[in-house]
């Protein structure tokens, strides 16, 4: 590791660079990984008990009243939450690094790294830089992954919250993860039924947290007889998606399925608002744009509209 690491300082970079890179990778991301470890051994039961006091917060005042803000709400603790970890590693990977991991003959490498940075022994700033940028990328590329697993538990949770906020009772009147006739899952249905039975499901439920042209993944899971319903949190505080970042085919094409579209209620006002001066500008694509605000209009929901509707069926 050393030569690869004085080697930096060569025309030819690159190469030892990238087999840096190349060793560093398994240590740092991945199952056994420094980062994953870290996170299993110093964060993770920090977050998971500020994850379960907004969790029972939120339970406590079970209730469709104003669920739209108080969805946008927790999806926003949970956001920060979630995030205060990554963002922690992003910024400081050198000194969580340092203090955080057992060095042995498993990591010898990475340790060799992360000490000549923190020893200052490396004098040539390209290098230091060079080497910083091995450790960022590695370090990012595992937030990236962590991040995509996260919102995938977080909308999962939100749209749990919504169900329970109706007065839904988990495996009584609704299912999580139901199994479909044809393999497929589906993140919630109503009632609780056992899987494979789809003629006996009243309402599929599926949820993203961001959404972009990945909603089009929810055709495999809607793609059944029963009310079929979308969930998005596009538009909510944690989110980093608008609904205008679902391609328009993708929405009209669910409109035609008869899909319903479920989101913050006031995002869907002011998109609403944006696709209707679009249209009163002419501008280009304007057809696509008049079928997603006709699918707005006509079959979507707020959170409590939505919460309102399951109630009045199930409670």
């Amino acid at each position: 590791m050393e030569s690869l690491i004085h080697n930096l300082s060569s025309d030819n970079w690159l190469q030892p660079a990238n087999q840096i890179e190349k060793i560093l990778k398994p240590l740092i991301q991945g199952p056994t990984g420094a980062i994953k470890i870290i996170k299993q051994e110093i964060f993770n039961q920090n977050k998971n008990e500020k994850l379960r006091d907004i969790r029972e917060d939120f339970d406590s005042k079970k209730s469709t009243n104003n669920l739209d803000e108080r969805i946008n709400e927790y999806s926003n603790k949970m956001y920060l939450v979630n995030t205060e970890i990554n963002d922690l590693l992003s910024f400081d990977y050198i000194r969580i690094f340092s203090k955080n991991i057992n060095w042995d003959s498993t990591n010898k490498e990475l340790e060799i790294v992360v000490n000549a940075i923190k020893n200052n022994k490396i004098n040539n700033t390209y290098v230091l830089g060079r080497l910083h940028g091995i450790l960022s990328k590695l370090v990012m590329g595992s937030i990236s992954q962590s991040n995509k697993i996260l919102a995938g538990i977080a909308g999962e949770e939100l749209g749990r919250a919504i169900l329970v906020s109706a007065g839904l009772i988990e495996n009584n009147t609704f299912k999580a993860q139901y199994i479909s006739e044809y393999g497929s899952k589906t993140d919630f249905i109503t009632p609780a039924i056992e899987n494979n039975n789809d003629h006996n499901v009243e309402c599929f439920i599926a949820v993203q947290y961001s959404s972009n042209d990945r909603a089009r993944m929810v055709d495999s899971e809607l793609n059944v007889n029963g009310n079929k319903f979308f969930i998005t949190f596009n538009g909510c505080q944690g989110s980093t998606k608008k609904l205008k970042d679902i391609g328009k085919p993708i929405l009209a094409s669910q409109h035609l399925k008869r899909f319903q579209l479920v989101c913050l209620k006031q995002h869907l006002e002011d998109e609403k608002e944006r696709l209707n001066d679009i249209i009163s500008n002419n501008v280009r694509d304007s057809t696509n744009n008049k079928r997603v605000l006709e699918f707005l209009k006509s079959n979507s929901l707020g959170f409590e509209e939505f919460a309102i509707k399951l109630q009045k069926r199930y409670v």
